[in-house]
């Protein structure tokens, strides 16, 4: 992603500078993550740019619906600082479960009959039992 910002984005342009900004935060942000890390401090100080930064684009951007602060962002900031106090903040991340929450919400997608709690719920484990296989025990 860094790689990507850095050959494709312009130096000269002050928003694509800054997009240029906001992606090697995030990536130093992200290896923060690693249980290596010597100070839960390194990933509370990148999220803090970053989050800086995300702001500038969301006011400056031709394209608002591309930058728009998301409640995701103020997550990210929360996980971040929540590290302070010695811990690492991999221990508090939570992005398997909202994977988890996607594929069931993907599984509920109705396409017609009847939309109640029974219905949608049957056709979510209905889907679910069609595509994994009966673990053996």
């Amino acid at each position: 992603m860094q790689e990507l910002a850095h050959n494709h984005l312009s130096r000269d342009d002050q928003f694509e500078l800054t997009v240029r900004q906001a992606t090697t935060e995030l990536v130093q942000m992200y290896a923060a993550l690693s249980r290596d890390t010597e100070s839960s401090n390194t990933m509370r100080d990148h999220c803090r740019k970053f989050c800086v930064l995300y702001s500038a684009l969301e006011c400056r951007s031709p394209y608002k619906k591309l930058w728009r602060m998301k409640p995701k962002v103020h997550m990210l900031q929360e996980l971040a600082e929540m590290g302070v106090n010695g811990s690492n903040p991999s221990l508090f991340w939570t992005y398997r479960d909202e994977d988890v929450g996607g594929s069931i919400a993907r599984l509920a997608r109705r396409r017609g009959g009847a939309n109640t709690a029974f219905s949608t719920a049957q056709s979510t484990l209905d889907r679910f039992v069609t595509n994994n296989p009966v673990p053996r025990l």
